[in-house]
């Protein structure tokens, strides 16, 4: 009797993954077509049409809102990092310091992953830009005038944005 319940068991489970990555499978898809109609497709043609905004029957206002997305190519990233610090940008980059060790925990920035490699610990560095503190850098830059470096891709973003009724 009991292996008869292991294997229903087993079964079951077996189903419950495959349903899993089923739905799985639905929600990226899912996700994909709203961003092509929140991204694409309302915004041209709201765009097309001349429309800034529009309200809908059940009282929900859609709007366009265009907002700037910054981009730097991995290549690019050390030229761009040096620049930023240059022009007292720097403290946008986020550094992330990773040790390997038996027991213990490190995540400072330069001073300590140059002594870690000074004793000899494997350890490795990482530096980054959150993607929406450099977005916010980005439109800041170009509310005062300042000027980017060349290899920032900057790139006007329109997002279809539906509020709830006033």
């Amino acid at each position: 009797m009991s292996m008869q319940r292991i294997m229903i068991l087993a079964t079951r489970q077996q189903n419950l993954e495959l349903d899993v990555a089923r739905a799985e499978l639905q929600l990226k898809e899912l996700k994909e077509k709203l961003e092509q109609v929140k991204y694409v497709d309302l915004p041209e043609l709201m765009e097309e049409v001349g429309c800034a905004e529009f309200k809908l029957p059940n009282g929900f206002k859609v709007s366009i809102k265009t907002d700037l997305r910054g981009y730097i190519r991995e290549e690019d990233k050390g030229n761009v990092y040096e620049w930023l610090r240059k022009n007292n940008h720097g403290s946008i980059i986020k550094a992330h310091v990773t040790a390997n060790f038996g027991m213990g925990e490190v995540s400072q920035s330069d001073q300590i992953y140059q002594y870690l490699l000074s004793k000899g610990i494997n350890a490795s560095k990482k530096e980054d830009i959150h993607p929406m503190t450099f977005n916010k850098f980005i439109r800041e830059c170009m509310e005062e005038g300042l000027s980017l470096h060349d290899k920032i891709q900057v790139q006007p973003i329109k997002e279809a944005r539906i509020r709830g009724r006033q």
